[in-house]
């Protein structure tokens, strides 16, 4: 490619004749062109999730378990369960409650859930809680921690994922990595350029090729640390079979 205000052109020069190697260079590029980075970036990102919903909910079992062995065991009453307040009133044992209770001289109501109830809920009825005496807003009905397990379910759903998304980048940048061993070379004329928020680093180069009989209008992308690609510049450019797949920039392949 000629290059603006860069010392070198480096690309000027055909790539070498298929089959070519596979050196450091072309290892290392192909990480980084969007048909992997999507897949990869995506896989971490995934990853970040599984990892934020395990110690988020590791936290919240722990905080829960820290209660059951340590909090202060108060009688509550249950005011409203299923927003009904009638005396007597049975209510599933999933449903909303309110409670009201004493702990340290003080008067407190909260609404919550009596998680591992397996009873109706009476309205006007004592139920057994333990309370944070620090923080009387923090409270449980259950008497045991529930599984581990159970609170990690999110974070066990997700991390397959992951790794189905890494083995997908995987398996694309085998796709580029054989795609610059034996693709078509090309070489062709820059018709425009511009920044897109797949690539935000990199141009996106449209090209047509150099042989006016063939009408195609291809797209590549070219880090901008490596090339200020200009409208009349040339580019060599590697095809996949039949002309197939996104055109890989030779001049980032080479060794």
């Amino acid at each position: 490619m000629t290059r603006h205000n860069l010392p070198s052109a480096p690309d000027i020069q055909a790539p070498p004749a298929a089959p070519r190697p596979i050196g450091p260079e072309a290892r290392r590029r192909s990480w980084n062109e969007p048909s992997v980075r999507f897949w990869w970036i995506s896989a971490l990102g995934m990853l970040g999730i599984a990892g934020y919903l395990a110690g988020t909910q590791y936290l919240t079992w722990a905080t829960e378990a820290d209660l059951i062995r340590n909090g202060t065991k108060v009688q509550a009453k249950v005011t409203q369960a299923a927003g009904q307040t009638v005396v007597g009133r049975r209510v599933p044992p999933d449903s909303p409650v309110r409670l009201e209770f004493k702990l340290n001289g003080a008067d407190y109501e909260f609404n919550g859930f009596l998680f591992g109830r397996e009873e109706f809920i009476i309205v006007d009825d004592l139920v057994d809680i333990r309370v944070d005496p620090k923080n009387p807003r923090s409270w449980t009905y259950r008497t045991e921690p529930v599984p581990l397990l159970g609170h990690l379910l999110g974070a066990i759903l997700v991390t397959p994922l992951s790794i189905l998304l890494a083995v997908v980048a995987v398996i694309m940048r085998i796709i580029v990595l054989r795609r610059w061993r034996s693709g078509e070379a090309l070489q062709a004329v820059v018709v425009d350029r511009k920044q897109t928020a797949v690539a935000p680093l990199s141009y996106a180069v449209r090209c047509n090729p150099v042989d006016r009989r063939d009408r195609r209008l291809l797209t590549v992308h070219i880090p901008r640390s490596a090339a200020d690609p200009q409208p009349g510049d040339t580019i060599w450019l590697i095809l996949g079979e039949a002309g197939s797949g996104r055109p890989l920039a030779a001049m980032l392949f080479s060794p």
